[in-house]
């Protein structure tokens, strides 16, 4: 009997069971749900797809070209007018933030994707009829950021199960094995109120994330409302921070920094920017002064 012969077949046989145990295990991405999982968490479900301004015809090309539009601060605010005129709208209703020969070619991406339709010669229509506002379409944006830009696995309209002070996180993304989670607001400042930044507090104390963002999409300043609200939850929260004369310090720009790693940015100049200047600075890769 050539025993030699039989282990050299077994290696063989067990060289390819590791090799396709292998190709099966990096087949399969490791998710968010996965992430909160290991962190004791009760995963419900995300990525929801029905609060999302979103191609009807989904191909690869045209939602590259979405993507890439939405990164354009003023092709959101379109998306946010053509929302509240979904009834019915014309070029003219779109052209308090850009110039008329920018509406045009956002106009005609928007047909051409099937997100608008066109009712008569001057006036559309938005393609989805319940759609209520633009700040699901915003959560996609950011957690494809991280996905494209920062190589990093995101999801958006992430909920978590019995949480004491609600499971619902615009977006959770993995970054070199930190949990970010991010607080998305397609809303101008004047329409955010205290108890949403208090929400946005009590839901930290629940998930602990190693860095929180709290984004308001927009180019308005932040210190003449978010700064102080986020100074007030926090004295009322933490009396302990009632001594603390400076709770909220500008790092640079629109971005501020307050205890217990927690960034409140805007997007300007650039979404994109803000949010790696974010995780530079949570990283040590640039300090203040760099920034500056």
């Amino acid at each position: 009997m050539d025993t030699s012969r039989d282990t050299q077949s077994e290696i063989q046989k067990l060289k390819k069971e590791v090799t396709r145990l292998k190709a099966l295990a990096e087949a399969r991405e490791i998710t968010i749900g996965d992430t909160l999982r290991r962190r004791g968490f009760t995963f419900g479900n995300d990525c929801p797809t029905d609060n999302l301004l979103y191609p009807s015809r989904p191909r690869s090309k045209t939602i590259d070209e979405y993507y890439e539009l939405l990164k354009r601060y003023s092709f959101r605010i379109v998306l946010r007018d053509i929302i509240k005129y979904k009834d019915g709208f014309e070029k003219d209703d779109l052209l308090h933030y850009c110039s008329a020969e920018k509406v045009e070619e956002y106009l005609t991406f928007l047909i051409k994707s099937g997100i608008i339709t066109k009712k008569t010669a001057q006036r559309y229509t938005v393609s989805k009829k319940n759609l209520d506002s633009f700040g699901g379409t915003l959560e996609w944006l950011v957690a494809q950021i991280f996905r494209r830009e920062f190589c990093s696995i995101a999801s958006w309209g992430v909920k978590v199960l019995n949480t004491h002070l609600g499971g619902d996180y615009d977006v959770i993304a993995r970054v070199e094995q930190k949990l970010v989670y991010l607080e998305t607001k397609s809303s101008p400042p004047k329409n955010i109120h205290q108890e949403t930044i208090d929400e946005f507090l009590g839901r930290l104390e629940d998930l602990k994330p190693n860095l929180a963002i709290y984004l308001v999409d927009t180019h308005l300043r932040m210190e003449d409302k978010i700064t102080k609200m986020f100074r007030w939850g926090l004295m009322a929260k933490y009396p302990v921070f009632k001594k603390r004369k400076k709770l909220v310090k500008r790092i640079y720009g629109r971005i501020f920094l307050v205890p217990g790693n927690i960034m409140i940015i805007n997007s300007k100049p650039d979404l994109v920017k803000n949010l790696a200047d974010c995780l530079k600075y949570f990283f040590g890769v640039i300090d203040q002064q760099t920034l500056r």
